[in-house]
Formats: C-alpha cells, structure tokens, sequence
C-alpha cells in the first residue's frame, strides 16, 4: 500500500542554494554530521530517500506537531508504512555467493526509507561501550579464524561525545545501577521512566540468582525535555514511530536542531542514485 504523501518536498530554508557539505541520508549518521555542520556555520543540504513523516520538523515555534504515525500494526508491519516497497526496492537474501539465485525476498532486515531513517522504529536504548570494548585485541590476544584490532580511540577519548549525543537525545538512566559500567563524567539527562511490573518480576528474580539487573539508559523522555512530552508507556516503541515525539529518534533531535539553524535544507522522496 503506497504512502499517498510520497511526492519531492522541501524542510528547513528552501533559499539556500550553494552548501559546504552534501549528506545522502537522514538517519542517526547523517542527522548528526548534519548538525554539526550546521551549528559550526556550514551551509548543508540532506538528501532524504523516503517520505517526512514530521510535520512541522523545521517549524521553531516551542513545540512540535504530532508525527504521522500511529499505534497501528497493519499500517507498520504489514502494509510497510516507512520501508521500501518490495516491488519496485525489493529486498532480498542469500547465505553466500555459492547459493544460487536469492530466494528470499522481502521481509530482509526491514530498512525504513524515511526521514530520521532506521532509528525511527527503534526503541532507542543507549547502551555504551564499556572500556574494555575500545582494546580487546590487547586484552584477548590472537583468537583462531578471527581478525580485528584494538580501536584507534580509547573509552577516555570516546566519553565526551557519548555525554554530548545523550544530552542533545535525551538519555534517561539511573546513575550508578551498572555495576560493571564504565566511568561517567557527568549523570544521566533524566531518572528512569516508571517502570513495567513484569520488569519488575523479573528484576526480583535476576537478582536473587545473583545478577544485576538496572534500567537501560534509553532516549525516551521521561519527563517533559527540550520541547518534546514526556512518554505515555503506549508500549509501541520497538518497530513503531512515536507518535508523540517523546521517543528521541534523530529527526526530532539532531535533524531538528539542523533545520531550526537555518543553513539546513532537506529534500525528502529525493534517491540519489
């Protein structure tokens, strides 16, 4: 079923026409470098495949308009709201080279193609590294059939930008309930949402069998942060778009901040090929 929207169209100030950086993509990568770009004085233009589902995204009046999306599992699972359709972008699959024609085709790993990209539909959980993770190939030595390498930046360098990214989502955690957490130089943007009771079964359980069970650090607002609402606990996270922008997904945060500088301008329905 096509989405009855997807024509070209034009976010953020349609009177630019020369730009410093060009940027394929609207999702978490492109959303990010985006802002940067932006807020450091650079003229960017976004080009976006899929539709805008964000009414209003580059509206800076407080506030934001409710999104296009719905806690409807027809309209996201099957009729494939914000993926590729399988008849002119088909998706398809094969172990390896030696197996043939692809025969599967469809449902491969479910790529949106729309503006703030993949992470629109996730739930947006906000795990780090842990330090340990930046040198494993010093610490684990040779490992048979495999090849890697430490990374070229430590956890030390890395924190910075992981406190910069959380802050502009809105990463609510508790402090200290990892034990085995790396190091944070400053707390968390918002408390722990209240939480599931089959979570909190669950949680008594691990923990009398000795685990160490703590909210994962999540970009859903729990309280009312940077002009979006606090989340309802609908439960349509994973797979759905929020439907009331409390979920922190790259176009009502980085992509946003983007367009509101005025030296952004995105065209969504626009592939480059």
């Amino acid at each position: 079923m096509a989405h009855p929207s997807r024509v070209p169209g034009v976010l953020g100030n349609t009177g630019l026409h020369d730009f410093d950086a060009i940027i394929v993509g609207s999702g978490a990568g492109g959303a990010a470098a985006a802002r940067v770009l932006t807020t450091n004085g650079r003229r960017v233009l976004v080009f976006e495949a899929g539709d805008n589902n964000f009414p209003g995204l580059d509206d800076p009046r407080p506030g934001q308009p409710a999104p296009v999306f719905s806690n409807d599992e027809l309209k996201m699972s099957v009729r494939g709201f914000i993926t590729a359709d399988p008849l002119t972008d088909p998706r398809t699959f094969r172990p390896d080279d030696r197996s043939g024609d692809r025969t599967q085709v469809g449902d491969v790993n479910g790529l949106p193609k729309t503006v703030g990209g993949g992470a629109v539909h996730a739930d947006m959980k906000y795990p780090r590294f842990q330090a340990t993770d930046f040198h494993l190939r010093s610490l684990l030595g040779d490992i048979a059939g495999a090849n890697f390498a430490d990374w070229p930046v430590s956890y030390a360098e890395m924190e910075p930008f992981y406190e910069h990214a959380e802050t502009i989502a809105g990463v609510q955690g508790e402090d200290g309930a990892d034990p085995f957490a790396s190091p944070r130089r400053t707390g968390y943007a918002m408390a722990p949402g209240v939480p599931m009771y089959c979570g909190l079964v669950a949680s008594d359980g691990a923990r009398k069998l000795g685990y160490h069970p703590f909210p994962l650090p999540s970009a859903v607002n729990s309280r009312p942060y940077r002009g979006r609402p606090a989340c309802v606990d609908c439960g349509f996270c994973s797979g759905y778009g929020c439907p009331n922008n409390s979920k922190g997904s790259p176009a009502v945060t980085f992509l946003r901040d983007a367009l509101l500088t005025g030296r952004c301008q995105l065209r969504y329905n626009a592939p480059v090929a």
